[in-house]
């Protein structure tokens, strides 16, 4: 080798001339087989032409050429990636499939195959000797995600074109509440798109009446928001023209500034709207909801009795056999792991009914906010009018009109939708009597409206902890927690806490009582399912059972002095109160209406006597339509759709109007977050539409690149609060009867508002069983009559177009 390299020398050749020779004369394999054949040569030539070895001129030719051949390959790539179009989104490719496509991982994985060496020289960017040494598979990740970021930041530099991340992430953004400030932010990083290309620039095009051609010659560019929503009700409305729908719909209230002491200022202070949310049935053939049927069955309808209210000897059993399960699914809650081991089996046979939702994640569609009053029947009708004309549905068309609907909201906006019915009813069509609608009930308003009615009704006056220790205002005091005012109840959160956990308390307490244990720990040594089961029918039939308050109370009438034990009666009648309310959730959550149904009937009494007579109408109207108007199809459908399904399930079931509520929550959240005084009516029906895609691209989002804060939280440890109660209760022998033991002078004894309700509902010279049948008879006199205006589907020709063709 030196001797060749002294001849090139002698010769006056250089190596690189030599080489530059060999490149420009042999043929396109020389370079292979003298070079690259051997493994690391080609590295140990170019390691050499930037070592120390080389001069300091010659070192930086040679990095400013790799650095020139990295810049070229790094340009390639970008140029690739965009002209693949992954990143890019044109105007008429938004749509809501856009964003339900949106696959962040998928997104990240394809751009590292675009861009590998863009990739790759920002990982060693990011890395040190020392990471490198200690990096794991999950740190690994997290470092190719933060370079694969980088990579998609830069690629929407390049080109205004590639920007679906960012436009996924302003979405994102906007839809958890970030201001216009955190945009202008998060778009000069290059991380979001801006505000403007969200909302879009120039006014939204006026009426066409009031359009001034030299005035308005700014063109206007929507936004994205804007383009999505069109997209989202373009889609509802094909979805809802040949499918059964179903409408849930509420108030939404909202104030947009604070008070100002001026008569009469109040237009820009409170405003009152209606959002509504449109679901599509699936799986329902339309033919099983015939509202010529439904008609039929209303007018032929028999009226409802207190035998249709009362449970049979069936029903009084399985609602036994629920109770006693609801007793049994508290005690696995929260007896500290004690009984957690029979948490299967109470799972796998707890009582199911015929009328159970299925099992599958409810898919809804939000429509605009309208900026009409709800609270008056002439609302509600403009309601319902404005949601026809959202969807593109003629209520006069025949097919339509022949297909019921099925409408929930809370009991004002039924009751309403009943008068419309009742007041149009033989006066106009079909179309406008609205007997297309099926009424359905708002589970959570009737929920709440119990809670609120268990808590007054076992609250108990204050200071008289040691008079009637079994009060809920006792236990509230030994909680520590602020005193209550029956006069002035808590919100439905905090009623609903105190009333749960003191009936934790207590059905723990009389478990032990049942069985004879001092301890959940020895009780769980001893106990199999099958004793665990026995022992909770026997808290049923001991600690809540009506008809032993009443036996009690029979014997203090007989005798003042010794006889019944009021603290006692008291902790009964809480006990199948709260139970009650314990078993409606447990099976709202399951989605069993047929063990919703039980609880209702019960309820129609209860909210009677309890003193909430509008709700005991909506229940007795649920019972009435169950019972006497539906057929067995209709029923099973009215039944199973009570309830959605978040997130597919078996405990996933919300009530409709529970959904409605979240849906204003969110509206409101995002609103407030923009700040500034806008339209707000035009603004929520812009952005009424999105609420379910934002929630859904913020659960997408959060199960990838989220941790597991946000707003999900651990149940609360509540196993100091249950011991003191549990204490409480067995210090004060609560669940022991005591004869003769009786309240102060100044306190009474808790109404029993089912037995009160019942009493109410049969006795008088007028009753509100006789007043529901006798509205009932009117109205069925009324479907009867041929209708002035329009046409029915009992009447095909109404009575105007019959004097039409006689004159």
């Amino acid at each position: 080798m030196d001797e060749v390299l002294d001849n090139l020398a002698k010769e006056g050749i250089t190596f690189g001339a030599l080489f530059k020779y060999a490149l420009d004369t042999r043929p396109k394999g020389w370079l292979w087989g003298n070079i690259f054949k051997f493994d690391g040569l080609a590295h140990t030539i170019l390691n050499a032409l930037v070592s120390s070895r080389n001069s300091r001129t010659g070192q930086a030719t040679v990095k400013e050429w790799a650095v020139n051949t990295t810049c070229r390959m790094m340009y390639q790539e970008g140029e690739r990636t965009t002209r693949s179009k992954l990143l890019q989104v044109k105007t008429s490719n938004i749509s809501a499939d856009l964003v339900r496509n949106f696959d962040f991982e998928k997104l990240f994985s394809e751009v590292r195959k675009l861009c590998p060496t863009t990739i790759q020289v920002l990982r060693s960017f990011a890395t040190t000797n020392r990471q490198q040494k200690t990096m794991n598979e999950a740190k690994e990740a997290k470092k190719l995600l933060s370079t694969t970021s980088a990579a998609v930041a830069l690629l929407g530099e390049r080109s205004r074109d590639n920007l679906y991340f960012r436009l996924m992430l302003g979405l994102w953004m906007y839809g958890n509440g970030a201001s216009r400030q955190q945009f202008a932010i998060s778009n000069h990083l290059g991380y979001s798109v801006s505000y403007t290309t969200l909302i879009g620039r120039g006014k939204r095009a006026q009426k066409p009446a009031v359009i001034d051609t030299a005035s308005n010659r700014k063109i206007r560019h929507p936004g994205t928001l804007e383009l999505l929503s069109q997209s989202i009700r373009e889609e509802t409305r094909k979805d809802a023209q040949n499918s059964v729908n179903q409408w849930i719909y509420d108030n939404i209230n909202l104030e947009l500034a604070a008070h100002d002491q001026v008569l009469g200022k109040t237009t820009d202070v409170q405003q009152n709207g209606t959002s509504v949310t449109c679901r599509i049935l699936p799986g329902i053939n339309p033919q099983d909801l015939k509202t010529s049927e439904l008609l039929e069955g209303l007018v032929n309808a028999e009226h409802l009795t207190v035998e249709m209210l009362d449970f049979d000897t069936t029903e009084a059993k399985e609602f036994r056999e629920c109770l006693a399960y609801a007793v049994m699914r508290i005690a696995v809650r929260h007896s500290n792991e004690h009984l957690r081991k029979f948490a299967k089996d109470v799972r796998e046979s707890e009582p199911s009914t015929a009328y159970r939702a299925d099992t599958e994640k409810t898919v809804v569609h939000p429509l605009p906010a309208f900026p009409i009053n709800e609270a008056t029947t002439t609302g509600n009708a403009e309601v319902i009018s404005a949601i026809l004309d959202e969807l593109r549905l003629d209520p006069s068309d025949a097919k339509f009109n022949n297909r019921v609907t099925l409408v929930a909201g809370d009991q004002l906006s039924i009751a309403r939708l009943r008068s419309i019915t009742s007041i149009r009813a033989g006066n106009e069509g079909d179309d406008q009597t609205l007997v297309f609608l099926g009424r359905m009930p708002g589970l959570f308003h009737y929920g709440l409206n119990n809670t609120t009615q268990v808590l007054v009704t076992h609250l108990g006056p204050p200071n008289h902890d040691i008079s009637n220790p079994a009060s809920l205002s006792a236990h509230n005091n030994l909680l520590h927690r602020k005193a209550i005012v029956a006069s002035s109840p808590p919100n439905y959160r905090t009623a609903k806490n105190l009333v749960d956990v003191s009936l934790y308390a207590r059905v723990l307490h009389c478990l032990l009582r049942v069985s004879k244990k001092a301890t959940l720990e020895d009780y769980s040594h001893t106990a199999t399912f099958d004793s665990f089961k026995a022992d909770a029918f026997a808290v049923i039939d001991q600690f809540a059972n009506a008809n032993v308050v009443e036996e009690l109370r029979n014997e203090r009438e007989i005798n003042a002095e010794k006889g019944g034990d009021m603290i006692f009666e008291n902790a009964c009648l809480f006990m199948r109160d709260a139970l009650v309310l314990r078993e409606f959730t447990d099976a709202v959550r399951v989605g069993d209406a047929g063990r919703v149904f039980k609880v209702i009937k019960l309820w129609a009494y209860g909210f009677r006597g309890g003193g909430k007579p509008k709700y005991a109408q909506e229940a007795m109207e649920f019972v009435h339509n169950a019972t006497c108007v539906w057929t067995e199809k209709q029923r099973c459908i009215f039944l199973k759709f009570l309830f959605i399904n978040t997130d597919g399930t078996l405990s996933g079931n919300i009530p409709l109007d529970l959904k409605q509520e979240f849906m204003n929550n969110l509206l409101k959240n995002i609103f407030r977050a923009q700040g500034g005084k806008s339209n707000f009516w035009e603004w929520a029906a812009l952005i009424g539409p999105l609420c379910e895609l934002l929630q859904e691209l913020n659960r997408k989002l959060g199960q990838t690149l989220g941790t597991n804060n946000s707003n999900r939280h651990a149940a609360p440890d509540l196993s100091v609060d249950i011991k003191v109660l549990m204490d409480s209760l067995t210090n004060h022998d609560i669940y022991e009867v005591v004869r003769g033991r009786k309240l102060a002078e100044d306190d009474a004894p808790v109404v029993d508002c089912v037995a009160s309700g019942r009493s109410q509902m049969i006795w008088g010279s007028s009753t509100p069983l006789d007043d529901f049948n006798k509205s009932l008879d009117k109205l069925q006199r009324r479907l009867r009559i041929k209708p002035l205006v329009g046409s029915s589907l009992l009447h095909p020709e109404g009575m105007y177009h019959t004097m039409q063709n006689i004159f």
